[in-house]
């Protein structure tokens, strides 16, 4: 277990558990206070990312698509998400999160804008990245503006969901739906 999730969560859990003693219950002291787990991490056992051929082989794989009787937005899902992962480097719910109105363009080069209000976003900040060639190749801005403004990737909300304040977005479960870990290159 991450020594991030062992302070961060479990020992907070406790700590506060026996703050609310000490306050309430005459404990005499928070007997956690102080404690945290500080071992070293372990040393690395491989590569963080994909190496060409595991690459290779998850993006032969979306041409194949899926016998499944499954929604067009999870069948584009299904196609499009490792490829934007592969050549942008986003996250994969940054990337199932999009709204086709975020798709911009500026003096003619299209780029995707990236906001917490359609979602979660590291770091809570909004930013753009670019459109590499071959995506536009595939199709990319064909698939974006063939759904209009609304998410690409999942079923869209009612009108006026404030989609920062989920805490179970639908493009987060898509993420999970898919297999596909957090972050770039599985970190």
């Amino acid at each position: 277990m991450a020594k991030k999730t062992i302070n961060d969560q479990y020992l907070t859990s406790l700590k506060v558990a026996l703050n609310h003693g000490v306050r309430e219950f005459d404990l005499p002291l928070n007997v956690a206070a102080g404690i945290r787990d500080e071992r070293d991490a372990p040393a690395p056992t491989g590569s963080k990312g994909y190496s060409a051929e595991q690459a290779a082989t998850i993006l032969q794989a979306t041409f194949r698509g899926s016998s499944r009787n499954l929604s067009i937005s999870y069948q584009r899902a299904i196609f499009w998400v490792p490829w934007i992962c592969a050549y942008t480097g986003l996250r994969v719910t940054e990337v199932t999160q999009f709204q086709g109105r975020n798709l911009r363009e500026d003096n003619g080069t299209p780029y995707l804008l990236i906001t917490p209000e359609d979602g979660s976003t590291k770091g809570k900040n909004a930013w753009t990245t670019g459109i590499h060639e071959h995506l536009i190749e595939l199709g990319l801005l064909d698939m974006f503006r063939s759904i209009g403004d609304g998410p690409a990737f999942y079923t869209p909300y009612p009108p006026g969901t404030d989609l920062k304040a989920l805490s179970d977005h639908r493009a987060k479960s898509r993420r999970q739906d898919r297999g596909m870990g957090e972050g770039r290159g599985g970190d």
